[in-house]
């Protein structure tokens, strides 16, 4: 199995002359997917193979969901407790969170602070854990897995 970041190195799986790159065993054009931001989409979640080796989309659509819920803004803390659930695998584990306000003001509207998305990127293949505050810990009661 090749890792998808794989495509832009492994130039042993690139070198058959005889066919094009877009042929060649490994290439490195991306499947794009466009959609259209609807109201109806409060979040996109990016992760890699480590997150959904343990869990199904579903999964992490519930547990985002269940986060706002509790009331957690942070999008940092729901990454964090995010990579505690999912299972411990032996893939490395990156998370990514975007959360989609539609209800923001109109350009005219906005000030620098609104003006800030909050992307938030989270990888736990750094060996670096972000400590979370105590009041973070105290939004929700954290069952890992389950």
């Amino acid at each position: 199995m090749l890792a998808t970041s794989r495509a832009i190195g492994d130039f042993v799986f690139k070198q058959n002359k005889s066919l094009p790159p877009e042929e060649q065993i490994v290439i490195c054009n991306p499947d794009i997917r466009n959609m259209e931001i609807t109201n109806d989409i409060e979040f996109l979640v990016i992760a890699s193979r480590g997150i959904w080796a343990s869990l199904t989309c579903q999964d992490v659509v519930d547990f985002v969901r269940e986060e706002f819920e509790y009331g957690v803004t942070d999008l940092r803390v729901i990454c964090e407790r995010l990579l505690r659930y999912a299972q411990p695998t032996v893939f490395d584990m990156t998370v990514i969170l975007i959360q989609f306000k539609h209800d923001a003001p109109d350009d005219a509207e906005e000030t620098e602070e609104d003006n800030d998305s909050q992307e938030i990127k989270s990888d736990a293949s750094d060996g670096q854990e972000i400590k979370l505050a105590a009041s973070d810990e105290e939004q929700r009661p954290f069952a890992p897995n389950g």
